[in-house]
C-alpha cells in the first residue's frame, strides 16, 4: 500500500520494504524505541514523521541531493549551527548568535507582517531586524546560490558550520554529490 510493499528474499518468504528498501530490525534493540544499530555499518533508522509545515515564502527544490527548502526565489536556505551530529562547538561561536558570519552569508529577513509557522520562527536581529529561523537556529541564503536547487554554500565540503534544510526537516551538511 503506498510507499509499502512486501519483497520476496531469495528464501522464498516475505519482507516488508518502505519507498523499494527492504526493512530490517537491529539485534542490539532490546527495548522499545531504541536505535542503537543506527550508523552501524551504514544502516540508517527509518523514521516515519510528518514533513514540518512550511512558511508561505517556502519553496521546495530539487537538487542532486534531494528536496531542499529555499525561498521564493529558489535559493536554499541554510541554518548556522544546526549540528545533529553532537559535536560541541566552542563558547566563540555559540556567543556569536547567527550575527558575525562571512559576508557571503546574507540574512533571510522577514516581513514586517511574518508569522512563525511550526519549527520556523522570527527573532530579532541586534539591529532591530526580524530574521527567520528554523529550530531556534537563523536562517541564511548565500550569495554563491545563483539558481534554484544551488547549495553551494556547503557544496563539496563547504563551511559546516552551515547546513542546508531538507525538505523532510532535516539538516544537509557539507556534501560532495554531482558536479
Amino acid at each position: 500500500f503506498g510507499d509499502w510493499t512486501v519483497a520476496m528474499v531469495d528464501s522464498g518468504a516475505k519482507q516488508w520494504a518502505f519507498q523499494g528498501h527492504s526493512l530490517y530490525t537491529y539485534a542490539g534493540d532490546v527495548n522499545s524505541g531504541e536505535i542503537n544499530g543506527n550508523d552501524v555499518e551504514g544502516w540508517s533508522v527509518l523514521v516515519l514523521e510528518p514533513e514540518p509545515p512550511l512558511p508561505p515564502w517556502a519553496t521546495v527544490q530539487a537538487s542532486d541531493a534531494g528536496e531542499l527548502i529555499a525561498n521564493a526565489e529558489g535559493h536554499t536556505v541554510y541554518t548556522q549551527f544546526f549540528n545533529p551530529r553532537n559535536r560541541r562547538l566552542s563558547p566563540a561561536i555559540l556567543a556569536c548568535n547567527g550575527e558575525c558570519v562571512d559576508p557571503v552569508w546574507i540574512p533571510f529577513l522577514s516581513d514586517a507582517d511574518a508569522k512563525p509557522t511550526g519549527l520556523w520562527t522570527i527573532v530579532t536581529r541586534k539591529d532591530g531586524r526580524k530574521q527567520w529561523a528554523y529550530k531556534g537556529q537563523r536562517i541564511f541564503t548565500h550569495a554563491d546560490d545563483k539558481k534554484a536547487g544551488d547549495f553551494k554554500g556547503i557544496r563539496f565540503g563547504g563551511n559546516r558550520m552551515f547546513s542546508a534544510i531538507m525538505r523532510n526537516g532535516m539538516p544537509m551538511q557539507g556534501v560532495s554529490v554531482g558536479g
